[in-house]
């Protein structure tokens, strides 16, 4: 996207085996690249599954450790929202509107 800004698209139902098949590949590529900051777009995303937050916070957290990246969620529907807060308060990334907003900010 831009210097240091890296993307990830989320698409589906958000489950465990989701999460399990797209973790190598996101790793590989904050590995490889030098992001301080790191989208996650729900925008397309539909249902979500406990299993699958689960597996998601262990990649922000793997995510994290790699590249010290500051991890933004973009895109979050209502229902996600209350899925997500039922499931857990204490989130180790923020929210944002859209990616939009993300962009807007970061050129300032």
């Amino acid at each position: 996207m831009s210097s240091g800004l890296a993307f990830i698209p989320l698409f589906g139902d958000i489950t465990k085996e989701k999460l399990e098949a797209i973790t190598g590949k996101a790793l590989q590529s904050a590995y490889e690249g030098d992001y301080s900051h790191i989208v996650v777009d729900f925008t397309a995303v539909g249902q979500i599954e406990k299993e699958g937050v689960d597996k998601l916070l262990e990649l922000f957290t793997m995510l994290r450790y790699m590249s010290g990246a500051e991890i933004e969620v973009v895109g979050m529907k209502p229902h996600h929202s209350q899925i997500m807060n039922s499931l857990q308060n204490n989130w180790s990334f923020s929210f944002s509107s859209s990616l939009a907003e993300v962009l807007q900010r970061k050129n300032k």
